[in-house]
């Protein structure tokens, strides 16, 4: 018999983690695991002596065993004793013990309950600690000690004084554990920024040690992460899903940047076991002989952290001669001590999943709230900055705590829609608390403005007997329908209506614009638009509403050009009449035109069935190329088999039926119009007890087609399977590739049919150096391309956690259209297609600005934010390339500069920039990002 053998007749072995651990009595689970250890020495080159002890120590046991049938605590010492000679080639290994508390935020249960679960594991940590001098707990999130504070301030001052001490340490550098694939990259940047304010301000921590990121569940984690973490001075990374086979690495992005990473090796719910002591050695001799393994432990999911019984054995193993040195430890300790062996790690440069793909698309409530948070959110900084540089703006104290909120939604179960129905309740709440900071601050900003820009030149009679357009609109159109805008209240009164419309994005902006004035007194049919240089641009009124909140609203689509970072004036007015009609034809219907359902204009032309309003044939104008050729933008009904999965909001599972909504269950065309600055068409589809309203336009100048689309959804898992909702865009070229938007530019990845990726904006087909067919959306995330199909997962009505997710109203803006494979032409659009221009009215009066200013334009780069610096008194842009290539970012402002310094994403460390009067130059390294603070003159 092998010694192997002899041990597992004296003890079962322990394949699986979970299931087949049998815990024997103390002297027990010493011998057999110090047994263990000596086993993995004498694998080493130099183990003949540990080989042949442990064979001794193995016989004696089993002779023991055999003629007793037991093995006593007088056995396992002699075995022992006979292991000691081993004792000092042992502890040359530890085992970095690292105690952690994993709490979901807001996963299966409430805010409260989540509330209850942080004060109460960190009480039992604290009294831990008062029990044992040597125990140490890391604890992530610092939104949770952000609760501590809140909800209970002697808890948190006891936990201040454990920091101080170094026994109790901050692991991570993030507001909660998010989710690392869908928040944008300046969310990513803003749970930096957050964590990092928050806990110097509040404990005293030096910012620069502040430099790990812990992410232990979360679902996946984009290629880009690394730049990120760089970019906001964090150098380590530890996770524990997403990758197979490595366990410690040097994670690399596009950039060069590095975080040297550890994707644990257990799992980070665990308890104590003695097993876990003879894994030690073969870990850390897969490195070349490394100073030790990490062992994260403690209770989690709903909180708790380690146990008496962990710390207690923990205990005890630090007394077993023949063990690795056991190590109460921090994360800080143990990135350190891998520091030292960082060239022996390999270089891993993809990104880390797919995972639980379901969640790029359940509860698309949350995504909705997820993407307008972070878009209206980013857009009102960027105003309250650009007043700040150029109006003589203030800072707007809120957008932190608006931040923190948006942050917390981000969680790894909350985003990824893997939660409850109180879980989506609580985010939704928060969701609009968002929209409210952000609402306000913009609308301050936008003032400021309109105080300052002199439009004397414009006469606004006052008739204050009978104007009554003041403070119409108030809180109109800024609901799901309008896809949460920012608000627009009527300043303007009379005939003349003064208009600024600005641009908080880093593209100059040519586009259709909807302006809404409020009881105008005019002839509509004597409204003319001009731009601040007295040109008259074109329009069209497409509504005049005379029941909006007692006010009569007129609705105007306008082309507009406002330059980037800036803002553009307009000039709505009644023209001279200059005709009079002194009779007219009756005009009696006489004959009835039946048009074809086409979507022209100077750049392309889409046909669409007239049966079933699919698109049939799609002409780039310029060019001559058809891209369709069968069928395409589409609505596909499909259920996913479940019974593998059991329909989970986490996991898809494969189509085993579709159906083309358009054309088995006909669509029904509803209209059909072109107007001067925009052509359209609708049509709906009933189908179960569900319908879908689909608005199609096509607006002048434009290469995409729009579609907004309102589903009233009322279909549940049942016995089949998922629901799931898809639009589906065929095209007429091959290729095998499809390349994704994701954080600081595009992602290439190989076709499949099996599962959704994570992508933000849009997703395109490469056309070997041709224009490309590329579909956008504004809130969704979960695209698939294969078979010369674009494809977009709409909403998917999985039944766990939540029996549900998808009930009522949901809408949609996506676009469809062609253009040149560039990443700026195609940001440029998608942010068009998801940031409206907000505007504000005004009257007539002086000022120190000009009609219309570009207050700062980026060349040779794109931008996350323009914000103003925490220390509120400068400016923060954060700008980043997006091509494959090394650039040079000029940033030219509208004063002149004072001061900039580049600087990590919080702000803390910074390093004087060279600048010239109003400009800065910044290199940047492909798919690089940095941050610049500005100070003005």
């Amino acid at each position: 018999m092998t010694r192997y053998d002899k041990l597992a007749a004296m003890r079962p072995e322990q394949k699986n983690h979970w299931v087949e651990y049998n815990e024997l009595p103390k002297m027990q689970e010493r011998i057999f695991a110090e047994i263990g250890v000596a086993d993995e020495l004498s694998k080493l080159e130099n183990g003949a002596l540990a080989n042949e002890l442990t064979d001794k120590a193995v016989d004696l046991l089993y002779e023991r065993f055999v003629k007793n049938s037991s093995i006593t605590n007088e056995d396992c010492a002699d075995a022992e004793k006979i292991l000691l000679p081993l004792s000092d080639a042992a502890k040359k290994y530890t085992m970095y013990c690292i105690a952690h508390a994993h709490i979901d935020m807001d996963w299966l249960w409430g805010y409260h309950e989540t509330v209850a679960i942080v004060l109460g594991t960190f009480r039992t940590m604290l009294d831990m600690m008062n029990e044992y001098p040597d125990f140490k707990f890391s604890q992530s999130q610092a939104a949770t000690y952000d609760i501590a504070e809140k909800y209970d301030p002697e808890l948190f001052e006891e936990m201040k004084a454990r920091i101080k001490e170094g026994r109790w340490e901050f692991a991570g550098s993030a507001w909660v554990e998010s989710d690392r694939n869908l928040p944008s990259a300046e969310s990513i940047s803003e749970h930096i920024l957050t964590t990092k304010r928050y806990l110097a301000e509040k404990f005293g921590l030096d910012p620069k040690d502040i430099n790990t990121d812990f992410h232990p569940d979360s679902f996946g984690h984009t290629p880009i992460m690394p730049e990120l973490l760089n970019a906001g001075g964090v150098k380590y990374f530890y996770h524990c899903r997403g990758l197979d086979g490595r366990f410690i690495y040097r994670w690399k992005a596009p950039s060069g940047a590095e975080v040297l990473t550890v994707n644990e090796p257990s799992w980070y719910n665990d308890e104590i076991r003695s097993g876990y002591l003879s894994l030690v050695i073969p870990f850390c001799e897969m490195y070349g002989g490394i100073d030790g393994m990490i062992k994260v432990y403690g209770v989690g999911d709903h909180g708790g952290g380690p146990t008496r019984k962990d710390i207690e054995k923990l205990v005890d193993m630090q007394s077993w001669p023949v063990a690795p040195t056991v190590k109460f430890s921090t994360y800080t300790e143990y990135f350190a001590m891998l520091e030292k062996y960082r060239d022996r790690f390999g270089v891993y440069e993809e990104e880390l999943g797919p995972i639980f793909t379901g969640c790029y698309t359940s509860e698309s409530k949350l995504k909705t709230a997820n993407r307008i948070s972070e878009d209206r959110l980013t857009a009102a900084e960027t105003l309250t900055a650009m007043a700040q540089i150029y109006a003589d703006g203030k800072a707007y104290p809120k957008y932190r705590e608006a931040w923190q909120k948006l942050l917390f939604n981000q969680f790894h179960d909350i985003l990824p829609g893997s939660g409850i129905p109180e879980t989506k309740d609580h985010a939704l709440g928060s969701f609009e608390e968002v929209l409210a900071d952000a609402g306000s601050g913009a609308s301050l900003a936008m003032r400021r403005f309109a105080q300052n820009i002199d439009t004397s030149a414009y006469d606004t009679p006052d008739c204050r007997y009978t104007s009554k357009s003041e403070g119409a609109g108030v809180g109109c159109k800024i609901a799901e329908k309008q896809r949460y805008n920012l608000p627009n209240v009527e300043r303007g009164r009379g005939k003349t209506r003064i208009v600024h419309l600005f641009n908080t994005t880093c593209y100059d902006r040519r586009e259709i614009s909807e302006i809404r004035i409020y009881d105008w007194p005019g002839n509509h049919e004597q409204l003319i638009v001009e731009d601040h240089t007295g040109k008259e641009v074109a329009f069209t009124v497409v509504g005049v509403n005379d029941g909006d909140n007692g006010h009569k609203c007129t609705t105007i689509l306008i082309e507009v050009e406002v330059p980037s970072f800036g803002y553009s004036t307009y000039i709505i007015k009644e023209a001279e009449k200059t005709s009079y009609h002194f009779g007219a034809f009756t005009p009696d219907l006489r004959r009835l035109y039946y048009k074809k359902p086409i979507l022209e204009n100077e750049n392309i032309r889409a046909e669409f069935d007239e049966n079933d309003m699919t698109l049939i044939s799609l002409i780039d104008k310029k060019t001559g190329k058809e891209y369709i050729d069968r069928p395409s933008a589409y609505f596909s009904y499909v259920i996913e088999n479940d019974k593998y999965i059991g329909s989970s909001a986490w996991v898809e599972g494969i189509h085993t039926e579709e159906i083309n909504l358009n054309s088995e269950r006909r669509a029904v065309q509803t209209g059909h119009y072109a107007n001067a600055v925009r052509s359209g068409l609708s049509y709906y589809i009933e189908f179960n007890d569900s319908k879908i309203e689909v608005k199609v336009t096509l607006d002048k100048d434009a290469t995409a087609l729009e579609f907004d689309v309102e589903a009233d959804w009322r279909e549940i898992y049942r016995h089949k399977g998922c629901p799931k909702l898809l639009f589906k865009a065929p095209f007429n070229y091959t290729t095998e590739n499809y390349v994704y938007d994701i954080h600081l530019g595009t992602f290439t990845r190989e076709q499949t049919s099996l599962h959704d990726w994570y992508g933000r904006d849009f997703i395109y087909a490469p056309n070997s150096g041709c224009k490309v067919l590329s579909l956008f959306t504004d809130t969704k995330y979960g695209y698939r391309g294969y078979d010369n199909t674009l494809q977009v997962s709409i909403l998917r009505a999985s039944s766990n956690p939540d029996p549900y997710p998808e009930f009522g109203k949901r809408t949609v803006r996506m676009a469809l259209g062609i253009f040149d494979e560039n990443y700026d032409e195609l940001h440029r659009y998608a942010l068009s297609l998801e940031n409206d221009m907000p505007h504000i009215s005004n009257t007539s009066h002086g000022g120190t600005l000009p009609l219309c200013a570009n207050i700062l334009s980026c060349d040779g780069a794109c931008t996350t934010i323009v914000k103003t610096s925490e220390d509120r008194k400068s400016v923060t842009v954060r700008l980043y390339n997006p091509k494959e290539n090394d650039s040079t970012a000029v940033l030219t402002f509208a004063k002149e500069i004072k001061s900039a310094a580049l600087c990590d994403v919080a702000e803390f460390e910074k390093a004087p920039v060279e600048f010239d009067g109003n400009k800065i130059s910044i290199e940047l390294k492909k798919r690089e990002m940095k941050t610049v603070t500005v100070n003005f003159n």
